[in-house]
């Protein structure tokens, strides 16, 4: 059976199907690359007639599902975990897990990075000699985050002993030069400063360390929150040689179809 000859109207109507499909399968593709945000979320749910608090607790409550947290603190560290069920490549999650870090510490130049395969880590000492370490780990079913910060160099007890007896020491000197007090009342001078620097120096170190502790999970939370829940898509153009099909703007003028074909077919 000989090939069908197609005339100039047929050829014109075929072309314009033709991109009239392939428009409609990339802004599909675009739509499921993209997806929607919580405000346009918002915006539908409004146009539907329904509470946006509703709308923000459903949207929290199915993205709870997919994260499980962990949060807490050792005698020298905090930490924040998060296992994230996603289908996004480690790569994109790790650009966005370094990008939030190092504007939180202040710059690119800070911290250094360790990677591999099934695991990326990045360390940052700053200034003030806090560290900072961020690992992202390949789960089976998406990513395990771990973001820890180094808070002391023992716990809130030693350390309020430790520094509350150096507090307490350079108070009684400043006291035995003042009072000039007797050995009784030095040594019960003495045990009242440290007691009291001990129990303060303790209270403020766990305040401190929670505070720490509540800071570290925001920042660990609003990262999550921009980490993609698919895969990017990578658009290759590739030189196949086969004929160009122009848009379907092209195909709109009816007087031009009636003078003819008015567009190359390029190889």
């Amino acid at each position: 059976m000989p090939d069908k000859v197609y005339s100039e109207e047929e050829i014109q109507l075929i072309i314009k199907r033709a991109a009239e499909l392939q428009k409609l399968e990339q802004e599909n593709s675009s739509k499921k690359e993209k997806g929607l945000t919580i405000d346009e979320l918002l915006q539908i749910g409004d146009d539907a007639g329904l509470d946006m608090d509703f709308i923000k607790t459903a949207a929290l409550e199915y993205r709870e599902k997919n994260i499980t947290r962990r949060s807490g603190l050792t005698d020298t560290h905090i930490f924040e975990e998060r296992e994230i069920n996603t289908e996004a490549l480690m790569d994109d999650i790790w650009n966005e897990v370094t990008t939030d870090l190092k504007h939180h510490v202040g710059g690119d130049t800070f911290g250094k990075t360790k990677e591999d395969y099934s695991k990326k880590e990045w360390v940052n000492t700053s200034l003030s000699g806090i560290e900072t370490v961020a690992s992202l780990t390949k789960r089976e079913h998406g990513v395990r985050l771990r973001v820890s910060q180094r808070v002391g160099l023992a716990s809130s007890l030693t350390e309020g002993v430790m520094y509350g007896g150096i507090l307490a020491a350079i108070l009684f000197g400043i006291g035995l030069g003042v009072f000039d007090p007797t050995p009784f009342e030095g040594a019960g001078l003495f045990a009242s400063l440290f007691t009291i620097s001990s129990i303060l120096v303790y209270t403020l170190d766990v305040a401190w360390r929670k505070k720490k502790l509540g800071k570290l999970k925001e920042l660990v939370n609003k990262i999550v929150d921009q980490i993609p829940a698919k895969a990017s898509i990578r658009k290759v153009k590739k030189d196949t040689g086969e004929i160009e099909i122009e848009s379907e703007d092209i195909y709109i003028n009816e007087e031009e179809k009636k003078s003819g074909l008015k567009n190359d077919l390029r190889e």
